[in-house]
């Protein structure tokens, strides 16, 4: 089966490169990746698509960063998209108010954007949450950007550590501190 992410989050990155960078650097995404620039927020594309997406726009954007750190901010772009769209605004009017029940439902929020990987949550405690991915090959950098950009969220400071078996499995400890509630 071939692996699918919602159009949101492709848009995301054409509307961050447009919006930060402008319509010259635009057109340049637009001829590295070699397809129109046009996603439906809600239809699945391939995952492969977005990686290098993911890539090209955050070489554009965040030029003057390393690849991992270019990387980490695009997934913190990602969460925003997230909670901003009409499906994130939904789910998080349910969890709004606590932090922890968000992070320990976060495989049940992936799934709801992709056909991919598998994800399990493990309570750790008041602030601390482990969260295992497998069988998705987005960059660690990028997970952890979402996961930060979720913590944040909550007006809470991050601490992840990572745990990187294969390029398709990881592990995240995710705890932090002065959350909102």
């Amino acid at each position: 089966m071939e692996k699918l992410l919602k159009g949101m989050f492709f848009q995301e990155i054409v509307d961050q490169v447009h919006g930060q960078k402008g319509e010259k650097a635009l057109c340049e995404l637009e001829r590295q990746f070699g397809k129109p620039l046009t996603f439906s927020n809600f239809k699945g594309y391939p995952l492969e698509d977005h990686l290098r997406l993911l890539e090209l726009g955050s070489k554009i954007i965040f030029k003057d960063k390393d690849r991992k750190e270019a990387i980490f901010e695009m997934g913190k772009l990602s969460w925003l998209t997230f909670a901003q769209s009409m499906v994130g605004k939904t789910v998080l009017a349910l969890y709004a108010k606590d932090l922890r029940k968000t992070a320990l439902s976060i495989a049940k929020l992936w799934g709801m954007i992709t056909n991919f990987g598998v994800r399990e949550c493990q309570d750790l405690g008041e602030r601390k949450v482990k969260i295992i991915i497998k069988e998705d090959p987005r960059p660690p950098e990028y997970i952890v950007g979402v996961l930060s950009g979720a913590v944040e969220f909550f007006k809470a400071v991050p601490k992840i550590e990572t745990k990187v078996f294969s390029s398709e499995h990881c592990e995240f400890i995710v705890s932090w501190e002065n959350p909102r509630t």
